[in-house]
């Protein structure tokens, strides 16, 4: 009885897995880390005695060093897993062709390893925080070579370029799109007062600034921001009895102030005599 039920487990899960990761993508995504690794290390084990040239710009120097993002750094290698695999569950011509041209690309890159070593200068850590360990520990086994090209930029182009052989993934970017640039920009505009420009401008420029903290509060500051400048704007224009409706300013040719009153005097449409 017991050899059944587990012949009947095993069934049941090699089933299951066979769902997530088809049996013809197994062996070359195992392929896929042992190739980095080799020509990782290979390429050190060639050049690791090379002079290797210092990459450490100023901009290095003035940025600053937040042990928190290596969470995020941590937490891109599991985007990168997950990608794959959906990648090569498209497929088996899509994943043989997709894993391949990732492996000659690696290739590609240790010859720039060899050819061109690599290095930079990463800053001192201070603190025994939980973040800070960590960060510790990918000073250790990601050592500062080999930095261009950049195998972990590499992983994010493909990640992209494969999902976009993807029919499902196109659905969702084309919804993420649709919701991101007009219906969410539209809702957010109707509620906050602000137009789909000035809602987009604040998501880059507050999400550029501060990450993703800056696109959560990016909106509703800079309506606060644009309100309060608004109010001051008017009261100027109040005082010196001018009109606070923009629509007024359009087509101006010029404004004379006569015995402390403002005219206006709209410019002619050339087109008539």
């Amino acid at each position: 009885m017991n050899r059944i039920q587990n012949k009947a487990f095993a069934l049941v899960n090699r089933s299951f897995i066979n769902k997530i990761l088809p049996p013809y993508a197994v062996l070359p995504l195992i392929l896929c880390p042992i190739i980095n690794m080799v020509v990782y290390n290979g390429a050190q084990l060639i050049a690791g005695q090379r002079y290797h040239y210092d990459f450490t710009s100023a901009w290095d120097n003035l940025i600053p060093l937040v042990p928190a993002w290596t969470l995020v750094y941590l937490g891109c290698f599991l985007v990168w897993i997950v990608n794959y695999i959906l990648v090569c569950r498209e497929s088996r011509e899509v994943c043989y062709e997709f894993l391949s041209a990732e492996a000659l690309s690696k290739l590609i890159c240790g010859i720039f390893f060899i050819f061109l070593p690599t290095t930079n200068v990463r800053p001192e850590l201070a603190g025994n925080d939980f973040c800070t360990w960590l960060l510790g520990f990918v000073y250790t086994v990601d050592r500062p070579v080999n930095l261009f090209p950049s195998i972990h930029c590499l992983a994010i182009w493909y990640s992209w370029r494969g999902l976009l052989k993807c029919k499902f993934v196109i659905f969702v970017v084309a919804l993420q799109q649709f919701d991101g640039n007009i219906l969410g920009p539209k809702i957010l505009g109707d509620s906050t007062g602000l137009s789909s420009f000035w809602v987009l401008f604040s998501i880059i420029v507050f999400g550029g600034l501060f990450g993703f903290v800056g696109m959560l509060i990016g909106v509703p500051l800079f309506a606060v921001i644009y309100s309060l400048v608004g109010g001051v704007i008017q009261s100027r224009l109040t005082k010196k009895k001018m009109s606070i409706n923009s629509e007024d300013y359009s087509n101006l040719a010029k404004v004379d102030q006569k015995a402390g009153t403002w005219s206006y005097e709209k410019m002619k449409d050339p087109t008539r005599k």
